[in-house]
């Protein structure tokens, strides 16, 4: 039989749209790594956990700002959350991402390491997003990621299916259709009072925390 596991959901000051979202965010930030993640915690290798806040919605402007700040605060590679967590060593994964949906959207961070080192990770994402939250981020960073972005943008659409699935997606959430050309503008037109503005409208502070583990974490 399955070993005990405990699933913890701590709630603060959250609305109706991302109670309804914490269990589909569950899904996305765990769905590639669900077995791995239930045999590594039954064996009491790793802690998994989830912070989920409110975002922008699919149709709202306020998307291309928050999917520069996810980057910035916490991209696989060259973001505040990796050279803290990952480049360090403390944590196996530590991540944020935006994902936007019709009428609501969420911020996911997502960190997954040893049950010991779990607490101090936790910590340390808390007071890294109260420090975006509190200051922002810096033109330097914003400029960088704008970059990465845009390059990645602009590379993925040259392969058909990724250039459709983009058209397709655009149009069935805001009966739209948007160039390169025009995707690319609207991240460069991003400034770091935008990003300041969408934390004051989304905090990244007021989330909602799920965690799997032992049942003794």
């Amino acid at each position: 039989c399955a070993l005990p596991i405990l699933l913890c959901v701590h709630l603060a000051s959250v609305d109706r749209d991302l109670l309804i979202a914490i269990f589909h965010g569950l899904a996305v930030g765990l769905q590639c790594r669900l077995s791995f993640l239930l045999n590594a915690c039954a064996l009491g290798l790793q802690v998994h956990a989830l912070q989920i806040s409110s975002g922008p919605a699919a149709d709202s402007p306020d998307r291309y700002a928050s999917r520069l700040l996810a980057s910035i605060v916490g991209d696989s590679s060259g973001s505040r959350m990796f050279w803290d967590l990952i480049d360090t060593g403390r944590a196996e994964w530590a991540a944020m991402e935006s994902h936007e949906y019709q009428g609501t959207g969420i911020n996911i961070v997502y960190v997954s390491s040893s049950p010991e080192a779990m607490p101090e990770n936790l910590l340390r994402v808390r007071q890294l997003l109260l420090e975006v939250q509190s200051n922002g981020v810096t033109e330097e960073e914003l400029e960088r990621t704008k970059s990465k972005i845009c390059s990645h943008l602009v590379l993925s659409s040259e392969r058909p299916a990724n250039r459709l699935f983009a058209v397709g997606n655009g149009w069935i959430q805001r009966r739209e259709y948007r160039t390169v050309r025009e995707a690319v503008d609207a991240y460069k037109r991003v400034t770091c009072d935008d990003i300041r503005q969408l934390l004051a409208k989304y905090p990244l502070t007021v989330q909602a925390t799920v965690k799997i583990g032992r049942a003794h974490v």
